[in-house]
């Protein structure tokens, strides 16, 4: 959707303006939808319960990807904590 948005409008644009939905979860918290800056966490999401485990996974920004723009081309970098849950989390955005 952000690719689109790039494509039409030259910049990033925040969740509503892509027609992203956050999803709802009682166990984790997202963040990053007003954020139409380039080069800055365009998406992150992180535990939001006492009992999450393992204890290296958490903090907000648990995963994270950042959106960087140029011109009508948008560049994804993904980051995590939580490599040992969601060990591909770090290969989203990455060509092959």
């Amino acid at each position: 959707m952000q690719d689109a948005w790039v494509v039409d409008q030259g910049n990033m644009g925040d969740w509503s303006d892509i027609g992203y939905t956050e999803p709802t979860s009682k166990n984790i918290t997202y963040g990053g939808g007003s954020v139409k800056t380039s080069g800055q966490v365009g998406w992150q999401a992180g535990p939001n319960t006492a009992n999450w485990n393992p204890s290296s996974c958490s903090g907000a920004d648990a995963w994270k990807i950042t959106v960087t723009v140029s011109g009508t081309a948008a560049t994804y970098n993904s980051e995590t904590d939580c490599a040992t849950l969601t060990p591909n989390f770090t290969n989203i955005g990455a060509s092959n």
